[in-house]
């Protein structure tokens, strides 16, 4: 089998690329993409891509005043506690230094959102976004979509895959590149699981069946040098986390 280091960067030097499609359970479901450059966005060179995430904290689209709660998700969706996020910080913080100089998290985040602006850590190269950046791409990928939408693929329960950004989606990590992993919020007996949403070339995936899940099997492959998803191997060096690809 081979090996492939899809992301051990250092975080200064952080550049928002698009990533590998991730395969879900079951696999990925390929549909029909709900494409940002169709719907009158103009290509973004890297750099301005880096500028942009530099100061909005994790390249997030549009820019605006910090998330309420409300916003963001309530307590059940971000984490049913903080038990998870706040083990995986504290390893993050004493066994990974320079991939936590990047955390931007403030006092009053909560859940997922303790882990804002730490970059690569989840597979493979996402980034932990803030409150209110999730807000903000939240309103703003589903606007792009709902101006352009695909009436052949009709909203369904939760964990089912849609080619529209929908509201009912809340953003907790992106790459910088308009794609994001995200809590589904519609009702059924998957809601609150975490999904991949990939506005080209688009490959959907359902990951976790919760965002606890996610945290838990993240924080398991950084102690130990696990696999996640049976396919990115965890890998911390000279305190960066970075995830190797298995082939």
């Amino acid at each position: 089998m081979a090996h492939r280091l899809v992301s051990n960067r250092q975080p200064a030097h952080h550049d928002p690329v698009c990533c590998p499609p991730s395969a879900g359970h079951g696999g990925p479901a390929r549909v029909r993409p709900c494409s940002l450059s169709s719907r009158g966005r103009q290509p973004e060179s890297g750099r301005a891509r880096r500028r942009r995430g530099h100061q909005d904290g994790v390249g997030a689209v549009v820019t605006g005043t910090r998330a309420t709660p409300e916003a963001a998700g309530d307590a059940k969706i971000v984490g049913v506690t903080d038990h998870p996020a706040t083990l995986l910080r504290e390893w993050v913080r004493e066994h990974a230094p320079v991939t936590f100089a990047t955390l931007t998290a403030q006092p009053d985040d909560r859940g997922v959102f303790l882990l804002s602006g730490l970059r690569d850590l989840f597979p493979p190269m996402w980034e932990a976004m803030t409150p209110e950046s999730s807000a903000r791409q939240r309103v703003w990928l589903a606007e792009l979509c709902e101006r352009s939408p695909h009436p052949e693929d009709p909203d369904g329960p939760a964990g089912t895959p849609s080619a529209d950004f929908r509201r009912t989606f809340l953003p907790i990590a992106s790459n910088g590149s308009g794609d994001v992993l995200y809590v589904d919020e519609r009702p059924g007996p998957e809601s609150g699981c975490v999904c991949q949403w990939w506005h080209d070339d688009y490959m959907w995936a359902k990951l976790w069946p919760s965002v606890d899940a996610m945290l838990t099997d993240v924080l398991q492959a950084v102690r130990t040098g696990g696999v996640v998803l049976g396919k990115y191997r965890a890998q911390v060096r000279d305190g960066v986390v970075g995830w190797v690809f298995l082939d």
